[in-house]
């Protein structure tokens, strides 16, 4: 049985039964998606969990896979932009970051902001693998992937998503918009009993 519904059926046999305790306990559902189903009323929380849904599985289904394509898109869109913020420090375009130009780059802001001397040294460190005082393209992507890691930035759209799995009725772990929609309608319906 799924928690949402477990939740409610607990509460009812409890309520029956007053004093019998429930064989097995699952936690009960967090407040923080309480909170989401409580803050609109049916029709658009369903359109806004749905939106939530989409933004993390455009397919309009919620599992591991949808979970782990997700945060592999955030790693990637981290890294682009990272690797775009050295890449516009080369100001003659010849692909190369001389330590003239890593020098320039504290005395300016470029497009994503000035640049942070800690970031310009620990690049000259640890990015230069052959130690000739010019950083390729290579180096600068190698240096990239190795920094910019996976689970280093939390993502809102990631954390509702995940939070919304507790909605998953059949308990398949897997949860489609109809199904978020059923449990939404079976949580306002419950509120008005």
């Amino acid at each position: 049985m799924n928690r949402f519904l477990y939740c409610i059926a607990t509460t009812l046999i409890i309520g029956m039964n007053s004093g019998a305790v429930a064989e097995e306990q699952n936690p009960p559902m967090p407040d923080a998606l309480i909170g989401i189903l409580d803050q609109y009323d049916e029709t658009n929380t369903i359109k806004r969990l749905g939106r939530s849904i989409l933004q993390v599985a455009p397919n309009g289904v919620l599992n591991e896979q949808s979970f782990y394509a997700y945060n592999q898109l955030i790693l990637a869109k981290a890294r682009a932009t990272k690797m775009a913020k050295y890449l516009a420090l080369d100001l003659d375009f010849d692909g190369v970051l001389t330590n003239a130009e890593l020098q320039g780059a504290l005395l300016r802001t470029t497009n994503q902001g000035r640049v942070d001397v800690l970031d310009i040294t620990l690049l000259q460190l640890d990015a230069d693998l052959d130690n000739d005082s010019k950083l390729t393209f290579d180096e600068l992507r190698f240096y990239v992937v190795d920094t910019v890691k996976l689970g280093e930035r939390r993502d809102s759209s990631l954390e509702r998503a995940r939070l919304l799995m507790w909605l998953d009725l059949d308990g398949d772990d897997q949860l489609t918009i109809t199904e978020m929609a059923r449990a939404v309608r079976e949580y306002k319906n419950s509120d008005k009993n």
